[in-house]
Formats: C-alpha cells, structure tokens, sequence
C-alpha cells in the first residue's frame, strides 16, 4: 500500500523523498546500534508494568488496596505502552528494547510517508516539501524513538491517523470501512499510551466530518490555502 502511495507522485518528488529517507533511517539505526536504546528514569515505571503482564497477566488482577503500595503502579500508569514492551520481550527477552525502538522507528517511517504524501498532493513544492519533512524531524515522535518511553508511539500514532484522514477528505486515497476501523483502534491504542490523547479525540472527528461532507477538491483547495 504504502509503494503505491510514493508511485503516485511525481518522479522528482519520489526521488527527493527517498533520498531523505536514505539519510533518515541508516541515522536512526546508528544510534541504536552505537549506543543502543535510550534510557530514561521513567522506563523503570514502563518495564515494572510490562512484566507483570507477561507473569500471567498480574498487571490485570484486582488490585490490593489494603495491603498494597499507597500509589498502585497499575492504577496510576496506562497499560499501551508496557503492551508493546510485553509483546517485544515476548520475540526476545533479552533483546526486547532494542526491537521496540526498531517498532518505533518503522512507526515513523510510515507517518512521514503520509505526511510526504499529503504535502504532495496539496501542490507543495520539493523544497517545501523537503522543509516540511525537516521540520518532522525535530517532532517528539522521531527525536524520542531510541527511547524507551511512549512519546514516540503516541505521536506516530497520533500523526498516523491524523494524515491518513486527511489524505482521505483531500483525495489522496479512499478510506475504506476496515481502514476506518484499523484507525480507531489506532486512535484508540494511542490513547492508551499517552491519556492527553483523549483530549485530542475532536481532530479526527472534524477530520472525518470534513471527509464525508466536503467535496475532495474543495477541501484540498482550502486547505493548501490555509498551509500557504
């Protein structure tokens, strides 16, 4: 899906675009590789709540408020991230940050697909293009993705759904039922990692109104208007 995507813009474009990718990824595979996953004093939080989940789902149980810590781990940390810990210890125990960060870095490779696509589509040009992308670099989503935190997750996810949906109500490409419902649960997953999503839930809803009532070039029209 996301090939078809690139081949549908210009060949200037496209050669522009993997160009970047070519010096963003083996940059980001790098760091991972010299100094490995990045550390921080909240992954003790993420990782003490991953485990749980794998020692037959503790992390799930009641929780002992008599007998228990006076701040339960469980109650006061959302379960997303310590999922995808979960599932990358599961391929590897010992191995299993380094394969989230790879996650995090293909989480990013597919939003800055999007974005690139989107941009195209409005008429940007290459360098515009090209700043746009810059700028994405500096986001909490790429510049957090050798850590072991949800920063990155959740802004991948979060300009995953948001790209996707405007590329739907500007004409990029159609949104299908499932691909509607593959971005709710997104939406959703997101929402597990970082709760200030919830509060961010009115940006997709405008955007899926704006699909579905709006005409795909007039809002194309308005909105590179508005990015002018």
């Amino acid at each position: 899906m996301f090939w078809r995507i690139i081949l549908a813009v210009s060949t200037r474009n496209r050669r522009a675009f993997a160009y970047f990718l070519g010096a963003v990824i083996p940059v980001k595979l790098a760091v991972l590789y010299l100094i490995g996953p990045t550390i921080w004093p909240d992954t003790a939080g993420y990782i003490a709540f991953a485990e749980p989940i794998l020692d037959r789902a503790k992390a799930f149980r009641p929780i002992d408020w008599i007998g228990g810590p006076p701040a339960p781990l469980f109650v006061f940390r959302l379960p997303g991230y310590p999922l995808v810990l979960a599932g990358a210890e599961l391929l590897s125990a010992e191995n299993y940050a380094s394969i989230t960060v790879i996650f995090q870095i293909f989480l990013n490779v597919v939003a800055l697909i999007l974005v690139f696509k989107v941009v195209a589509h409005l008429g940007f040009s290459i360098g515009q293009i090209m700043a746009v992308l810059a700028l994405y670099v500096f986001s909490d989503s790429l510049l957090f993705d050798n850590s072991i935190l949800s920063d990155s997750i959740y802004s991948s996810l979060f300009n995953i759904v948001v790209f996707s949906l405007i590329g739907h109500a500007i004409g990029c490409w159609r949104l299908t039922l499932l691909g509607g419902l593959g971005l709710g649960f997104l939406w959703g997953f997101s929402t597990w990692t970082r709760d200030s999503g919830i509060y961010f839930t009115y940006v997709p809803v405008l955007l899926i109104l704006a699909g579905s009532r709006g005409s795909a070039g007039g809002f194309a029209r308005r909105l590179s208007l508005l990015c002018a």
